[in-house]
């Protein structure tokens, strides 16, 4: 625009480019620090400029976390989980004003990388899996942190059973009473030879009810394997054998499956499944045989199925009135130790990979719904092994015609034949029709929820927008499909392009998502409040698993303004969900429980949360030596933490859910490993560990040459640290080389400070339940010293002659000889003014593992 003097007249428009940028004349990417002056290490002075207003000063945002705090009781629900709980800007440094509602840098796109280290495939004999972003081992893979000491724990233990004799190929055998070979350690080092313990009097009789207890779980869980291992043929299978008592099915189970569990699982007509089952039960009077012309073996299964739910929601009630009513006990008397392995023989008799029946179909939904449930291992240690299932539910559900249309339109002609079951007499036209949206609702759902639980993509890649009018009143699951547009484009935003996430757009989906779930949950009924919780869990755990996402993409792109911001958001979610598990499970009044037959359902939420947390505290002890005003006093108290988390994920679950027990040993290493003197810093000991498997070892994960992926590309990180150590001449400290080279991030640290809380951590730490009663986390792998010495006397006696000639590829020393080594300390450590380094200079993992591991236990300062 040009003025009357013919010059063209300057535009008031504020600048879009920080002032450091706009003085280099560099490219701006509108962030605060934006990257250009992070890189060039200016963060401190990138700020923007107003210029519509010259006597206003620049404009700088604090992003310091802004924690609001809800007292209930003296306990602490941290209240901002997400985004920048900045709420406030600093105008001159001097006056502190309210933030604007609106500011243009935050409406710029943010991307987060949320496969840092790619995609994870774990290929090995029995199946190849690739794990979805969200799952535990998926997090490890993605935080640096936690990959190391995932890596160091799996060869150290190598080693360590090396040493004890242990056989670690499969041609050698080993016994491990039924369960699956990755078991082998915890029968090693937990020494659960009952017949010799029987006859060790120099054991007392707490450590011998240890052991009793110990065996049991083994032998339960083993137990377990086999019976849904049993195969069955037509000629020795004899089913009048295994059915439930057809009066008291029809009259004691299926009515309390019809009022306590099918809410959960809408997916049956009750009327019309009575018929059937009524009719199978008269059938099987007269032939002993079940026929397959009529479906009848697919009834079957579905009363078998029904009939373990019903065992599982009456024995997880904790409800002892209930338990030992007569209708209760009659029902726990049976015996349904083979009714997996029967449905699975059965439930792909009929070809339901060509073609499938409504009958079929909801007995696959069925069997889905139960390993989700099951204290087996059915749907696998990270709620991944029933993706296949999901996808032939989804698959016969389309060949039936349930689908989207069942939804949104009336226009239904059903030609239903006399043989079809239902036949027409039992379920008309309008039936029908409700019972597809029923079903659909519900697999529509199941679908959604397990993209929010371990990330994985949904199966059903459409959505449209639907009015309340036209579903189905009452259903809980119909209802959600208001929100199922929501779900599934935060869904496709983070499996689209995990490498390049829209953040920003992913917070307002996620927050959209939650005040509309919340005005549902308003309107929905009391028979509904498992549903509710389950889904309000599932959103806890999505944000748990986004922002250690985030954390760790910041910290890989050196934001570290966002970086500490993250990271404390992440620590306040922990506790909150800390918390929140506590009250669950100690079923306090506070927290809104579900009805006590619920529970085996909702267990399994609370579960996976509990187990996230055990896997996410890791990661902020190995973070701590970086944060000057972080002292050994902080580590101390996160460790304590990880111990009562653990304590309670696995004191409460562990003994009754093989998945969760399965990860006990894991659990159990890391946090004795974790726990260091004030001295020994357990990232300095990883890098030391494994700077000298690369130098001096196989670089594989075993002796075996070539079988294993390397090392180096396992924790690629690691290895260029080793190769900066092996190039340089000057450098030699690991951690400085890590911090300067890997995760540069660390000079900004020095003056940041994270708030643990510790009020809140101190009260969480005080629950006397973990500390003065029987804990199956402090038992395990802790009485073994007995057991391992009687295995271990006579090898290697002179420790002190054999470690100056051993070679340093071979295993470390056996645990009974480490304390006559002169080299130690009282405490099975090396004294502090000793070096880890042999005659030539280099460091040895012999002096290392003597350094970490106990003399008669696995890891030492418990």
């Amino acid at each position: 625009m040009k003025t009357a003097t013919g010059l063209a007249r300057r535009r008031k428009r504020g600048t879009v480019v920080c002032t450091n940028c706009r003085k280099r004349k560099s490219r701006c990417d509108r962030q605060l620090p934006c990257n250009t002056c992070m890189r060039l290490g200016n963060s401190e002075t990138c700020e923007y400029e107003n210029k519509l207003n010259p006597n206003t000063s620049s404009i700088r945002v604090s992003f310091a976390p802004k924690i609001e705090r809800v007292k209930k009781q003296d306990k602490f629900i941290p209240s901002t989980l997400f985004g920048s709980s900045s709420k406030y800007v600093k105008v001159s440094d001097s006056v502190v004003q309210p933030a604007p509602s609106k500011d243009f840098y935050h409406d710029i796109p943010e991307y987060i990388n949320l496969i840092p280290s790619g995609d994870y495939i774990e290929t090995k004999r029995s199946a190849i899996s690739q794990f979805c972003l969200f799952m535990d081992t998926s997090a490890e893979h993605r935080d640096p942190y936690l990959k190391a000491m995932v890596r160091f724990r799996s060869i150290a233990i190598t080693k360590s059973m090396k040493k004890l004799g242990v056989p670690l190929h499969k041609n050698e055998k080993r016994s491990t009473n039924g369960l699956p070979r990755s078991f082998l350690p915890l029968f090693t080092f937990d020494a659960d030879d009952m017949e010799r313990v029987a006859h060790d009097d120099s054991l007392d009789e707490q450590t011998k009810h240890y052991y009793k207890f110990h065996k049991s779980l083994f032998d339960k869980f083993a137990e377990y394997r086999e019976n849904d291992s049993v195969k069955f043929t037509e000629k020795n299978f004899q089913p009048r054998l295994f059915i439930p008592n057809d009066e008291l099915f029809l009259e004691e189970v299926l009515p309390f499956f019809d009022t306590h569990i099918s809410n959960l699982c809408p997916i049956f007509d009750i009327r019309s499944l009575r018929t059937e089952i009524t009719a199978m039960y008269t059938r099987l009077k007269s032939n002993p045989d079940l026929s397959v012309k009529v479906f009848d073996h697919i009834v079957y299964c579905i009363v078998l199925l029904i009939t373990v739910l019903v065992q599982l929601s009456i024995t997880f009630s904790r409800d002892l009135k209930v338990i030992n009513s007569d209708f209760a006990k009659e029902i726990l008397a049976i015996d349904t130790s083979k009714y997996i392995a029967i449905v699975n023989h059965y439930i792909y008799q009929s070809k339901s990979f060509r073609k499938c029946t409504l009958l079929q179909l909801q007995l696959m939904i069925l069997l889905r719904f139960y390993n989700w449930c099951a204290p087996e291992d059915g749907d696998g240690n990270e709620a991944q092994h029933s993706r296949i299932l999901m996808g032939t539910i989804i698959a016969c559900c389309k060949e039936l015609g349930i689908d989207w249309k069942v939804l949104n339109s009336e226009q239904f002609f059903f030609d239903i034949s006399n043989g079809t079951r239902p036949s027409i007499k039992v379920m008309g036209k309008n039936e029908y029709v409700e019972l597809y949206r029923l079903i659909w609702g519900f697999v529509l759902s199941w679908d959604r929820k397990m993209g929010f639980v371990n990330g994985q993509e949904c199966y059903i890649g459409k959505s449209l927008l639907y009015s309340p009018k036209k579903l189905v009143p009452g259903s809980w699951h119909l209802k959600m499909v208001q929100l199922d547009h929501i779900m599934l484009q935060i869904n496709n935003l983070i499996n689209d392009t995990p490498s390049n996430v829209n953040k920003t757009e992913l917070m307002k989906l996620l927050e959209t998502l939650k005040v509309e779930f919340l005005n549902l949950k308003n309107l929905s009924r009391p028979e509904d409040s498992a549903l509710n919780f389950e889904f309000e869990w599932t959103l806890d755990l999505f944000s748990l698993s986004i922002l250690h996402a985030m954390m760790i993409s910041y910290e890989y792109s050196m934001h570290h303004v966002k970086f500490h911001e993250t990271m404390q958001l992440l620590w306040d979610h922990i506790l909150h969900l800390a918390q929140k598990c506590y009250l669950y499970i100690n079923e306090v009044e506070e927290a809104v429980s579900p009805h006590p037959f619920m529970r085996f359902y909702t267990n399994r939420i609370v579960e996976l949360v509990n187990s996230k947390l055990c896997v996410l505290v890791p990661a902020f002890i190995l973070r701590l030596y970086r944060f000057e005003k972080m002292n050994f006093n902080s580590r101390n108290l996160m460790t304590r933490f990880l111990f009562d988390v653990s304590s309670m994920c696995f004191n409460e679950f562990g003994a009754v859910y093989f998945r969760c027990f399965k990860r006990m040993f894991a659990a159990k290493i890391t946090y004795k490993f974790l726990n260091r003197p004030e001295d020994k810093d357990p990232w300095d000991i990883i890098l030391k560990f494994l700077d000298y498997e690369f130098r001096n070892g196989k670089g594989d994960l075993d002796s075996e040459k070539n079988l294993k992926t390397k090392l180096k590309d396992l924790i690629p990180e690691i290895f260029k640290v080793s190769k900066i150590k092996a190039s340089s001449a000057t450098v030699k400290d690991l951690t400085q080389i890590w911090n300067s080279q890997i995760c540069p991030i660390e000079q900004y640290d020095s003056q940041f400070e994270l708030n643990l809380h510790e009020d809140t951590v101190n009260q969480f730490l005080g629950i006397k339940k973990y500390h003065e009663t029987f804990n199956i986390f402090t038992s395990f792998y802790d009485h073994a010293s007995s057991q391992l010495a009687s295995d271990t006397d006579n090898v290697n006696t002179h420790t002190t002659n054999s470690m100056e000639q051993i070679d340093t590829n071979k295993t470390v020393p056996i645990p009974s000889q480490i304390l006559s080594s002169e080299s130690t300390s009282i405490s099975g450590h090396l004294s502090p003014d000793q070096e880890l380094e042999d005659g030539s200079g280099s460091f040895t993992n012999l002096n290392l593992l003597e350094e970490i591991f106990d003399p008669l236990d696995f890891m030492s300062y418990f």
